[in-house]
């Protein structure tokens, strides 16, 4: 999920109809949930809604998923949100992250209290953002700095100096954001 809980969100369709709803994004499947009752929901009829909007973001559907509109100086960016889980190792004595083997011990059933699943994997989540921008009215996706550098090659010297004197990252949403600004300028 792109929010950690689901955030109070408003969709609005192409009829003028506004709902609102708790409301997060599924990165790995392309789905916009919301919450009903408590149960997980997809928001479905993808092709009626106009737009979404969830806390200060601002979602449009493509095809059967949805991109986030950024608004920057030059133009605005669409993400496409690609975020996975990346094994980092086992948290081991004192907090440590090993790649060895690390067992836990779950005591619940000696105190009654309620089961819950323990594990040492470390987990961090990878960011595989792709970036929609228009170029001569033509959409076109950037996956990472290289794609960058073939959209802009006359600017491809001053690209790769403004990256490194800001110590931006690609990996990075924010920095991704600020390089394709810089590009769009």
């Amino acid at each position: 999920m792109l929010f950690d809980e689901y955030l109070n969100g408003i969709v609005l369709m192409k009829n003028k109809a506004k709902t609102s709803a708790k409301l997060n994004y599924d990165t790995a499947n392309k789905k916009m949930m919301y919450l009903q009752d408590n149960d997980e929901m997809i928001l479905l009829n993808y092709n009626q809604v106009d737009t979404v909007y969830i806390a200060d973001k601002r979602f449009i559907p493509l095809h059967t998923m949805y991109l986030e509109v950024v608004h920057t100086k030059n133009n605005e960016i669409f993400i496409d949100w690609v975020l996975k889980d990346r094994y980092r190792g086992n948290r081991g004595a004192y907090g440590q992250i090993t790649q060895n083997k690390v067992e836990t011990i779950n005591t619940a059933h000696w105190t009654n209290n309620e089961y819950k699943i323990q594990t040492a994997e470390v987990l961090e989540r990878e960011n595989a953002n792709a970036y929609w921008i228009y170029m001569d009215d033509k959409p076109v996706r950037c996956r990472n700095e290289k794609d960058l550098l073939k959209c802009f090659p006359n600017k491809k010297e001053e690209i790769k100096a403004f990256v490194k004197n800001e110590k931006l990252n690609f990996k990075n949403p924010a920095d991704a954001i600020r390089i394709i600004d810089f590009c769009l300028q």
